[in-house]
């Protein structure tokens, strides 16, 4: 089998696989604040967006674990990379971005299926072409401000949980804005071996920031951020 099919199985290949559903990625995460940006595999991204948004993007991303996620509670590190693409401005405050590459870490206590705690830093990289070309037009980084409660569901053996986070105040593009990113399962809905261990996943994923003072990034708190939790294809 070659990388690239390791990467894409076939639908045929992909029934093996299991999921599990982890709030943590970067600490910028996911389902925001302003709930309309839950969704799964939607093709276009600023139509779950508030017109406010500044900025949303979507595109794939990885993640891998260490140790590896249990149904026991374990302190776990990851760090995972991505490529954003079809970035939209819905308020057309920066129409000129077109693309985007991204990268996070992320320190939690994490199992399949009772609470855990979880911090992180996300970073991303803005281009002014598609398919991360062009010029840099800049960078942002999200950081988590506290410690948020994830929630297991033992039956489901998912995770799910809020975690906020604001982009800092030195970032050159969108800077004190309300991040949120999104991550949809990709998976054939079977649950995860977590007797076994999930240390790798992979998903769709979307970003969203909206600016300090809008009344979208109000309702989820500007001194705390967008909320979420994240959905994960695993790899074990």
């Amino acid at each position: 089998m070659t990388d690239d099919q390791q990467r894409h199985p076939s639908p045929g290949r992909s029934r093996g696989r299991r999921s599990v559903v982890f709030a943590a990625v970067g600490g910028a995460l996911v389902l925001g604040a302003a709930g309309v940006l839950a969704y799964d595999g939607m093709s276009d991204p600023a139509a779950a967006a508030p017109l406010s948004a500044s900025l949303v993007c979507s595109g794939e991303q990885t993640v891998e674990f260490t140790p590896a996620i249990t149904d026991k509670p374990t302190k776990i590190t990851g760090q995972g990379s991505g490529r954003l693409d079809d970035c939209q401005s819905p308020n057309h405050t920066l129409d000129e971005v077109k693309s985007a590459e991204i990268s996070y870490t992320l320190s939690a206590t994490a199992s399949c299926s009772q609470p855990s705690t979880g911090t992180g830093e996300t970073r991303i990289t803005w281009y002014g072409e598609p398919d991360q070309q062009g010029p840099v037009l800049g960078t942002t980084t999200v950081r988590s401000q506290d410690k948020q409660t994830l929630v297991g569901d033992p039956k489901n053996h998912k995770i799910t949980g809020d975690v906020r986070g604001v982009a800092t105040r030195d970032s050159s593009l969108l800077a004190d804005h309300t991040a949120i990113v999104s991550v949809s399962p990709a998976h054939d809905g079977q649950t995860p071996d977590c007797q076994r261990g999930v240390r790798e996943g992979t998903g769709t994923a979307m970003v969203s920031f909206q600016e300090p003072d809008s009344d979208d990034a109000r309702s989820g708190g500007t001194d705390s951020g967008g909320t979420g939790s994240v959905g994960l294809g695993s790899r074990r």
